[in-house]
């Protein structure tokens, strides 16, 4: 059985890795047809779901590791991880919307691409770390 903390580390770098090559292809077709300022709003947008994977990940890590196998600490630990990937997601948003003046339907098709990265990365990650027992 593998251990939890290997068993998140490599899931986390599964999906980083997915998200970041969904990013990297939309970004690479936004550019060959609308440009390189539509290309680097999407690239953007994949970025802030990629940190927030990364922020979700670190703070599970954090939660696992404080947590001393009390369940209640690694509940609340999950729940931190999912508000603090929220708000840095969303405020790189804005960011890129407000500070940066990147185009808005970019940020969020870039945002979209990767966070369906995160999705599906998730599950083909899981369904990886889940080998079949001979009984």
């Amino acid at each position: 059985m593998p251990d939890t903390k290997d068993a998140l580390i490599s899931t986390t770098q599964q999906v980083v890795v997915v998200e970041f090559l969904l990013t990297l292809l939309a970004a690479g077709v936004a550019y060959a047809m609308r440009g390189v300022e539509f290309a680097i709003a999407l690239a953007f947008g994949g970025l802030c779901t990629l940190m927030g994977t990364v922020v979700h990940a670190w703070m599970l890590k954090r939660a696992t590791q404080t947590s001393d196998g009390q369940p209640t600490l690694n509940v609340a630990g999950f729940f931190q991880g999912i508000l603090l990937k929220w708000i840095v997601m969303v405020g790189m948003l804005l960011t890129g919307i407000k500070l940066l003046q990147l185009t808005p339907s970019a940020l969020v098709m870039g945002f979209a691409i990767a966070y369906i990265g995160f999705m599906f990365g998730r599950g083909a990650a899981i369904g990886a770390q889940v080998k079949p027992t001979n009984s």
